[in-house]
């Protein structure tokens, strides 16, 4: 179960990009990172010179999440399925599971 505490601290650190070489947005040096720290960068779109990545990283993207034949099961309140939508009636089986599930 996910909880806000779960997450480490993270350290926001402007950076200005020259030739490839990132440094503090004072001049001084990035502080020593572990080897193979990730980071996120975070940059305005109107700062890539190339219109091809430009469009190319503001596009769609489809990222597989869950291998081919996972099951997702989800839980829908049927207050708040509308008939239009072939609301459920009373409780319904599910015998993969074996449970009675209510809306």
């Amino acid at each position: 179960m996910f909880t806000p505490n779960d997450r480490p601290e993270k350290i926001r650190l402007r950076v200005v990009l020259n030739e490839g070489q990132c440094t503090l947005a004072d001049g001084s040096s990035l502080p020593r990172l572990k080897p193979g720290a990730l980071a996120e960068l975070r940059i305005g779109v109107e700062d890539l010179v190339d219109e091809s990545e430009r469009t190319k990283l503001r596009g769609e993207r489809r990222i597989l999440f869950l291998p081919s034949g996972s099951k997702l099961w989800a839980r829908i309140r049927t207050e708040f399925v509308t008939k239009e939508f072939g609301g459920l009636s009373g409780p319904q089986v599910f015998p993969e599971i074996g449970e009675r599930f209510r809306g």
